[in-house]
C-alpha cells in the first residue's frame, strides 16, 4: 500500500494531490465550506495505482469558528472572505499541557503537547490553572478552544537566564509548512501568569515579523485575569520550509516574560482552489483502468466459481443426509402428557402405527407425515411461518392435517416451536390468546408470523385484545384478496397485504384487487362498509380500533347490504342499526333506569371457557333486564335467541 498514489477532492477544492501514505499513521484533516446539500469526496489514483482509506470522521462545525477576516502583515492589512477558503490543518498544539483528545473537544479536535516543536526548550516553562478559566461574553467559547488549553501555558524561563530581571530572549516554535501556500495561524491566549492586570506586556512574532508589539492582554478582556481569548493572522506565501512562531518580552514591561497558550496553524488553498500543487485531480489512462477492470472481473469470476463448488457439494451432502433421516427418523413426541391410552388403526407402510393419548393429541411417526406430504413436496405448501413452511397433507385413512415443518435457519428454536404447539392444543376457548378479563394487556415476547402482527405491540411490547382486532382485519383483506399475507415474490409495494389493500381502501378503488372470482358478485355498498370494517381494524393505533362485537354488527350490516334486506345509508355506523339486525332483541329504551342487572343464574361469562355452547344454552332459564350491555354481551343474546328459534322452544329470548 505504500506505493499507492492518489488525490483527493471535493465538488470545488484538491485536498491531496499525488499523495502518496507513507508505513506509518497518516491522518490528514481539512475544513471546507459546503454550500450545497451534498458532500462529494473523490479519491482518484494516478495511472496504474490505486486509492484507499482506513477511516473518515465528518464533522459540522459552527460557521462562528472561522471569523470572516483576519490580519496580515508584511504588508500589514486585511484578509477578508475566510469563509470560501480550504483549510488544512498543519498543528494543532496545547501549550504547556498534555495532549487533549477528542472526547475532551467539543469539536472533536485533538491537540497534541508543544514540547516537540520547541527550537530551545531550555528556555520555556510549562504552567498550569485549568480550573480558573473564564469565557467572556461574545469571545472566545469552548467551541474556539477548550479550557485544557486556555488552562495551560508556555512561558519564559526566566530562570535559565541566571535570575536576571532584564532577560532578553524568545520562546519559539518551529513547524514545517510547504512554499508558496499562505498559511492562517491563530493564537490562544489566557493570563494565568501575571499577579495583577495590566503588569505583562510582551511581543509575539511571526518568522520576523513582530505581528503583536507590546502586546497586553488585559487591555482585551476589561483587565481582568484567566480570560480567554485568541488573535487570527494569514502570513503572506511562505518563501520557505519552516515558519516559526516566538513570543518575547516587551521594553514597556516591568517584568520580562511572555506566554502562550495554544497555537493553530493551518495551510490556505491557493487561487486555483487548491491545498496541493497540482490544479485537478489527475485522471487515470484507458489502460490502467482496462487492467483494473480485467482484476476485479477476475476476482468476481473466480468468486463465483468457488461459491458453486461450494453449493453443490452442500447439496450432495444435505440430501445424503436426508436419505440417512428418512431411514433412522421413528417417532416425534407431541403429546403435552406422555401418556397414551388407545390406538388409532392406521398402519404404514413401515409398520408403525399412529397413536393418540387420552387428551387427544397425536404421536405420528415421521415417515407417516413424509407419505401424508409426498416427502414434503413443495407445491402443497399452504402457507410460511416464522418456525417454517406449512405443507397440506393426507394421512392414509383420509384425514387431512397440516404439518407445521420447522426450519433449521430460523430465528426460532425448538422450545418456542413446542411451546406453540403446546399452547394451541390446550386452547379451547373459541376466541383462542387475549388477556383475562381483569387484565389489560399480556407482556410477553409475542411469536407469529408476519403480516398479522400488531405494529403497536412493536411499539409498546404490549399485547391487548385490539392486537387481536388488528390481525382479524388482516385476515378481513385476506378473505377479500384471496392472498397471502406476505408474498415476497411480488412487486415491493404489494409483498404486504395489509398494506396494499389500504392503500386501495383509502383511494375508494378496493373493488381493483378483490379476488378476481368475487369480481361482479359483491354489492358495491356491501363492499364499502366491509372495507370500512377491515380499515377500522387496522388503525396504528389500539384506542382507534373498534371492539370485536363493534365488528361483528358491522359484517352483519355489510351481509344485510348484501343481501338487500335493509336499505339504509352505508356512510352510517353500522352499531346505529342494531336493532334492524337483531329485529328480535328486545328495546330496552322503555325499561326502568334504576335497575341494571344481567341474570344469568350461577353462570357467569369466566366459566365460558372450555364449555360447549350448547351445554351453556341448555342450562340456560331465565328472565334478562338490560340498560347496558356490552357488545359481546349482546352477541351472546343473540346467539341464545338463534339458537332457541333453532330448536324451536316457544320461550322468548
Amino acid at each position: 500500500m505504500s506505493l499507492s498514489r492518489f488525490s483527493i477532492s471535493t465538488q470545488q477544492n484538491v485536498l491531496l494531490g499525488n499523495f502518496s501514505p507513507k508505513n506509518n499513521v497518516t491522518v490528514k484533516e481539512f475544513s471546507v465550506n459546503v454550500t450545497t446539500k451534498d458532500l462529494v469526496i473523490m479519491f482518484s489514483p494516478l495511472s496504474y495505482s490505486f486509492a484507499y482509506i482506513n477511516a473518515l470522521e465528518v464533522v459540522s462545525v459552527p460557521d462562528s469558528l472561522i471569523t470572516e477576516d483576519a490580519s496580515t502583515f508584511d504588508p500589514s492589512g486585511v484578509f477578508s472572505n475566510m469563509y470560501a477558503q480550504a483549510l488544512e490543518t498543519v498543528a494543532r498544539v496545547n501549550m504547556g499541557g498534555p495532549a487533549v483528545s477528542f472526547d475532551n473537544d467539543t469539536l472533536w479536535r485533538s491537540w497534541v503537547p508543544d514540547r516537540s516543536y520547541l527550537t530551545q526548550p531550555d528556555f520555556a516553562k510549562s504552567l498550569s490553572k485549568i480550573g480558573s478559566v473564564k469565557y467572556p461574553p461574545g469571545g472566545a467559547t469552548q467551541d474556539i478552544a477548550p479550557q485544557t488549553v486556555y488552562g495551560t501555558a508556555t512561558k519564559m524561563n526566566v530562570d535559565a537566564s541566571g535570575n536576571d530581571a532584564s532577560a532578553n530572549f524568545n520562546v519559539t516554535w518551529a513547524f514545517d509548512v510547504e512554499q508558496g501556500f499562505q498559511y492562517f495561524i491563530r493564537l490562544h491566549l489566557c493570563d494565568i501568569v501575571a499577579t495583577a492586570a495590566n503588569q505583562l506586556l510582551f511581543n509575539i512574532y511571526v518568522d520576523s515579523s513582530n505581528v503583536a508589539a507590546d502586546f497586553d492582554l488585559s487591555s482585551k478582556v476589561q483587565s481582568r485575569l484567566a480570560t480567554a481569548y485568541y488573535m487570527d493572522f494569514v502570513t503572506p506565501p511562505a518563501n520557505s520550509n519552516r515558519i516559526s512562531i516566538s513570543i518575547g518580552p516587551s521594553s514597556k514591561s516591568a517584568y520580562p516574560d511572555a506566554f502562550l497558550n495554544g497555537l493553530e496553524l493551518l495551510k490556505l488553498n491557493n487561487s486555483r482552489g487548491s491545498l496541493a500543487d497540482v490544479s485537478s485531480v489527475p485522471t487515470s489512462s484507458s489502460s490502467g483502468s482496462k487492467k483494473n477492470i480485467g482484476v476485479i472481473v477476475g476476482v468476481i469470476i473466480g468468486v463465483i466459481l468457488v461459491l458453486l463448488i461450494v453449493g453443490v457439494l452442500f447439496c450432495m451432502h444435505r440430501r445424503r443426509k436426508q436419505e440417512q433421516l428418512r431411514l433412522s427418523k421413528s417417532w416425534v413426541p407431541f403429546s403435552t402428557t406422555g401418556g397414551m391410552s388407545h390406538t388409532m388403526g392406521s398402519k404404514y407402510s413401515n409398520g408403525t402405527t399412529v397413536s393418540a393419548a387420552s387428551n387427544m393429541s397425536y404421536r405420528i411417526p415421521f415417515v407417516a407425515l413424509q407419505e401424508a406430504t409426498k416427502n414434503f413436496d413443495e407445491s402443497l405448501i399452504i402457507g410460511i411461518g416464522g418456525f417454517g413452511k406449512v405443507f397440506k397433507g393426507v394421512l392414509s385413512d383420509g384425514t387431512k392435517i397440516a404439518v407445521k415443518r420447522g426450519n433449521p435457519s430460523s430465528q426460532q428454536g425448538l422450545r418456542e416451536f413446542q411451546t406453540e404447539i403446546e399452547m394451541l392444543s390446550q386452547f379451547r376457548h373459541r376466541h383462542l390468546a387475549g388477556p383475562e378479563l381483569d387484565q389489560t394487556h399480556v407482556s410477553t415476547a409475542v411469536k407469529g408470523s408476519f403480516g398479522y402482527l400488531d405494529p403497536e405491540y412493536f411499539r409498546r411490547q404490549q399485547l391487548t385484545e385490539k392486537s387481536d382486532v388488528y390481525s382479524f382485519g388482516v385476515v378481513l383483506f385476506e378473505v377479500l384478496c384471496a392472498r397471502p399475507v406476505i408474498d415476497p415474490s411480488l412487486p415491493r409495494e404489494m409483498v404486504n397485504l395489509a398494506e396494499w389493500a389500504m392503500k386501495w381502501q383509502k383511494k375508494g378503488q378496493l373493488e381493483q384487487i378483490i379476488d378476481p372470482k368475487l369480481a361482479g358478485k359483491i354489492r358495491p355498498d356491501s363492499l364499502r362498509k366491509f372495507g370500512e370494517t377491515a380499515e377500522k381494524c387496522l388503525a396504528d393505533f389500539g384506542v382507534d380500533r373498534p371492539s370485536m362485537g363493534d365488528v361483528l354488527w358491522n359484517l352483519e350490516y355489510a351481509l344485510q347490504l348484501q343481501e338487500a334486506v335493509i336499505q339504509v345509508d352505508p356512510d352510517e355506523n353500522s352499531s346505529n342499526f342494531i336493532g334492524a339486525l337483531s329485529p328480535q332483541v328486545n328495546d330496552f329504551s322503555h325499561v326502568d333506569a334504576s335497575t341494571t342487572s344481567v341474570q344469568f343464574g350461577a353462570l357467569n361469562l369466566d366459566d365460558l371457557c372450555g364449555v360447549s355452547m350448547s351445554k351453556v344454552f341448555s342450562q340456560l332459564s331465565f328472565e334478562v333486564t338490560i340498560i347496558e350491555a356490552s357488545p359481546f354481551e349482546l352477541e351472546l343474546l343473540a346467539s341464545i335467541r338463534a339458537w332457541r328459534e333453532e330448536v324451536g322452544s316457544g320461550k322468548s329470548a
